[in-house]
């Protein structure tokens, strides 16, 4: 019995595979954050611990993970840093590990390996065997309707920023946002994100970032998320911070 259903747990791992976490918790009047990190600079557990306590009260991760669940942020994040982001994406951490980032390039795919999506799938136990195929089952839920409607052009991903609490008001997250976006306009590609709190949406939106049609929520008990487009360099407007 416990092996059917550690292989029926393995399987959803493996449908779970390109599972984001597609919400930010990030505070546009960040201290100026100068000399950024590369993530690969940077130990994984390091980026979970940041992007964990920058997530904690995030609608959309506290319906996948639970409420007030820094714990299974931390892990979770610092799994995705680890398999899928320092090795095969980029982004950039603040020196003083007050905010992080993770993103993918155009053509990288989101899913990941059998392996990885071991890994990722066993950092959603942090609260046990049941709440953590809960959490497997409505990551699945939610990665599926997400699919549907992502743009279909390449596009840079914006997976996760985030600024600890300790360091909202200190113009971080603008430092970061600018760090990564540098990089998406050197070679004049879209980006897209998936935005879980609706305060955050003008934060991006001075960044050139456009919600795509109406908020959308991939099943009625999940919270909504605006989903965010920012066009290529050569063909968007001028925008002021």
């Amino acid at each position: 019995m416990i092996l059917k259903i550690y292989l029926k747990s393995l399987l959803i791992f493996i449908l779970v595979a390109s599972y984001n976490n597609h919400c930010f918790a990030v505070d546009e009047n960040l201290k100026d954050a100068s000399n950024l990190l590369d993530i690969t600079d940077v130990a994984a557990e390091t980026i979970g611990k940041i992007l964990g306590n920058g997530f904690v009260g995030d609608p959309v991760t506290e319906w996948v993970l639970g409420e007030n669940n820094e714990q299974g942020l931390v892990a979770f994040f610092s799994a995705c840093a680890r398999v899928k982001y320092i090795p095969e994406g980029f982004g950039h951490v603040d020196p003083e590990n007050r905010g992080a980032t993770l993103w993918l390039k155009p053509y990288v795919p989101q899913s990941l390996s059998l392996l990885s999506t071991i890994a990722v799938g066993y950092s959603m136990f942090s609260r046990g065997l049941l709440a953590g195929f809960i959490s497997i089952y409505k990551g699945y839920i939610y990665e599926w309707g997400m699919a549907k409607q992502k743009p279909q052009q390449p596009y840079y991903y914006l997976f996760s920023i985030a600024t600890i609490e300790k360091a909202r008001g200190q113009k971080v997250g603008r430092k970061l946002m600018e760090a990564g976006l540098a990089e998406v306009d050197k070679h004049n590609m879209p980006a897209y994100l998936e935005c879980g709190k609706e305060k955050n949406v003008g934060f991006y939106k001075k960044f050139g970032f456009e919600v795509q049609g109406e908020k959308y929520r991939p099943s009625p008990s999940c919270p909504y998320s605006w989903l965010m487009l920012r066009k290529a360099k050569s063909e968007h407007k001028t925008y002021e911070l």
